[in-house]
């Protein structure tokens, strides 16, 4: 991080006039014991306490604080990891805090309108969009924390602070890949042209439906009321280097760019130059021609100012390997050029010894309010510093347009309702064009506008232009309505990227985002949506489900289910009886099949000397025959129960056949044929059946 004089003039949005006294009283969890919500938490910060270091890991601990200005803590620790700073309101809506390091501002909580009392806990506090909270993640060291009250309606209260290992959550896990993009510009979008006869002023509500989730998502819902523009259009320029030529020696002190109506400055804080390098073969083809290397292993920063300011910037960084463990690779956000001003967000990412191109990785930034990014500051550390490459410098800022005033649909203007947008059109041309834009950041603070879950997600469903009559109030029908647009929302399943186009396949399972969410009706986060064991590409019935043995379904390899032979009212065998029970062949309900070739005895050293020895035994369902003789050899046996018993009755030399039919068996077809030859009843010949026969026959001469 740049580092910043102590003082009130530089570092600091102002002067920390007033130090609050901290409670010592650390409550973990909900803390509502014993609060009083219509005194905004002060009766539980109430009195002179002695400052206490606050521990990491130790759950929430709450603080009082005063009038705006008023300062809390400091709030002491040391670390030899990475943390996070939690910090919440709770009880009174409407306080606001901008949390400090060192003198040097981290970022403010999130803005929030002054509302209803409510003693809900620091986690419920958290979590909830009404209450002003924020999470800023700090480098391993010694760590001296100070929250200042910037917005304070009651005159004071209570908050809550904890400290915790590791980053602040991520909590966009779901994107949006695909959806409309009426001009080609890469901009998922939804268009509705209006012809305009007079200058009669136009009304839309614009509103998310999620199928998939529990939660509305809603479009542009909680905007600063001083805005009196629409934001329609969210660009996208890619600064990748390849316009510059290659050089060496650090040859450069600056390198400026243009594109997209944006520009980048970028250059070295201690004044070292950098080269523009030629690595196509490499690295990833996405890294093109032109990349950006520092190469000088001084423990500086490199910054970038921007001519417009941006909401989000993302770069990619990689090295050939094996190479030296360059981690932290840091990146920070400000509102200010030249890395001044308030931080807006900070990231950090690993570059260990084994990573290596052509993989590469990347950090991103994000701003909570539209376009407060003025500039960016990255380095990386290991035995040589900054020895990083660097490309794709991209970054997304708003372009507005129209005369459009945006608000609440409901009265109160509390954002629990779609955003009421009217646009007051050019009657010059006689035609406008409505623009409406999904643009979901990973900030907490956007919670209004966050898919809930992977799949589809509809914009603009039903959204309609309508003539105003002289009290305001819109004429029926619509001039114009618009389609429905569906956007594809998925997470990154297997952590390596996610294709913005729509025709990815983050869940792999050989169909693309766009085609499952928005066509088929699968979760194109979930292989398998039905839990069938077919992969939803491969699978003809994918919303289906298993089959219910319990009402004799079977499922076909293309995944869907139908009845089996034993249940399906058919007599598929034209052996008379049909399906289980009455079918004897049918073992069960979801049997599939009343007839089967496979007879159970096919060796012939089961039969030993006059008996069946092994047969039944061998085949699970098949009666144990073991033991059972069969010198019977003059006479022959069918039906059901055919019993062996009774002495031989051989009266010469001629071959008797026995012919043995079991009922029981796997199929009733399937019978033991014995041959007999009198004058030698107990020589069995070795000679077994060919697998697959009807018939199992053995002979006995």
């Amino acid at each position: 991080m740049i580092e910043r004089a102590k003082s009130c003039t530089k570092g600091l949005r102002r002067c920390l006039p007033v130090l609050l006294t901290v409670s010592a009283l650390a409550l973990v969890g909900s803390g509502t014991a014993f609060a009083n919500p219509g005194d905004n938490g002060a009766g539980l910060t109430s009195g002179p306490q002695p400052l206490a270091p606050i521990t990491v890991g130790d759950g929430w601990q709450l603080f009082g604080f005063g009038d705006v200005g008023s300062v809390s803590g400091p709030f002491d620790y040391s670390s030899g990891v990475g943390t996070a700073v939690y910090v919440t309101d709770d009880f009174c809506r409407g306080d606001q805090f901008e949390v400090y390091d060192n003198d040097v501002s981290l970022g403010v909580t999130s803005p929030v309108a002054e509302g209803e009392c409510d003693d809900i806990g620091p986690d419920a506090a958290f979590e909830d969009p009404e209450y002003s909270s924020g999470c800023f993640n700090l480098p391993p060291g010694d760590h001296s924390i100070t929250v200042e009250a910037i917005a304070s309606p009651f005159g004071g209260g209570g908050a809550w602070i904890q400290v915790l290992e590791g980053r602040c959550p991520t909590e966009l896990v779901k994107e949006i890949v695909s959806g409309n993009d009426e001009d080609g510009d890469g901009v998922i979008d939804n268009v509705v042209e209006v012809g305009i006869e007079d200058a009669s002023m136009y009304d839309f509500q614009i509103s998310w439906s999620d199928p998939y989730g529990n939660d509305p998502i809603v479009i542009l819902d909680t905007v600063p009321a001083e805005w009196d523009v629409m934001v329609v259009q969210v660009l996208t320029p890619n600064f990748d280097f390849e316009e510059l030529a290659t050089s060496s020696g650090l040859a450069n002190t600056n390198l400026d760019m243009t594109r997209g109506g944006q520009s980048v400055s970028l250059y070295r804080s201690s004044g070292a130059g950098l080269d523009v390098v030629d690595l196509a073969g490499s690295v990833d083809s996405s890294w093109g021609s032109r990349t950006l290397s520092p190469f000088s292993f001084f423990g500086d920063f490199f910054i970038a100012d921007f001519g417009l300011p941006v909401n989000d910037i993302c770069i990619d960084f990689g090295d050939f390997g094996p190479s030296d463990d360059d981690t932290p690779v840091e990146l920070w956000a400000y509102d200010g050029a030249g890395g001044t001003g308030a931080l807006v967000d900070s990231t950090s990412e690993s570059w260990l010894d084994t990573d290596s191109f052509p993989d590469f990785k990347f950090n991103c930034v994000s701003a909570s309010g539209a376009n407060s990014i003025q500039s960016i500051v990255f380095t990386s550390a290991g035995p040589f510093p900054n020895s990083l490459y660097y490309d794709n410098l991209q970054m997304r800022f708003d372009a507005n347009t129209l005369n459009c005033e945006i608000e609440s649909a409901n009265k109160k203007g509390n954002g629990k309702s779609a955003t009421k947008i009217t646009c007051y059109p050019d009657t010059d041309t006689g035609i406008t064009t409505i623009w409406t834009e999904a643009r979901c950041h990973g900030n907490r603070n956007n919670s209004k506008c966050r898919p809930t879950s992977c799949g589809a997600l509809y914009l603009n469903d039903g959204a309609t232009a309508h003539l105003m009559d002289e009290e305001g109030e819109p004429i029926y029908p619509p001039v114009a309505e618009s389609n429905s647009l569906c956007l594809a929302a998925v997470e990154d399943v297997y952590g390596d990227g996610i294709d913005y186009t729509g025709a990815g396949d983050e869940d792999e399972d050989g169909a693309s985002d766009y085609e499952e969410a928005c066509g088929i009706g699968t979760d194109p986060c979930d292989s398998d949506t039905d839990n069938d064991g077919v992969l939803d590409g491969a699978d003809e019935c994918p919303l289906e489900g298993p089959p219910d043995a319990d009402v004799g379904e079977v499922q076909d390899p293309n995944g869907c289910n139908r009845q089996s032979e034993c249940s399906d009212g058919l007599d598929n065998d034209s052996d008379g009886p049909i399906d289980y029970p009455n079918d004897a062949s049918c073992d069960a309900i979801d049997d599939d099949s009343e007839d089967t070739s496979d007879c159970p005895c096919f060796n012939a050293a089961d039969i030993q000397t006059g008996t069946i020895a092994e047969c039944g035994s061998n085949f699970p369902g098949f009666p144990d025959l073991a033991g059972v003789t069969y010198q019977d050899g003059n006479r022959a046996c069918s039906g059901t129960d055919c019993a062996i018993a009774g002495p031989p009755s051989c009266a010469n030399t001629r071959t008797a056949t026995f012919v043995l039919n079991i009922s029981a068996a796997e199929d009733s077809s399937c019978r033991f044929i014995i041959l007999d030859n009198c004058p030698n009843p107990n020589a069995p010949v070795a000679q077994a059946p060919a697998d697959g026969a009807t018939d199992s026959v053995f002979i006995n001469q």
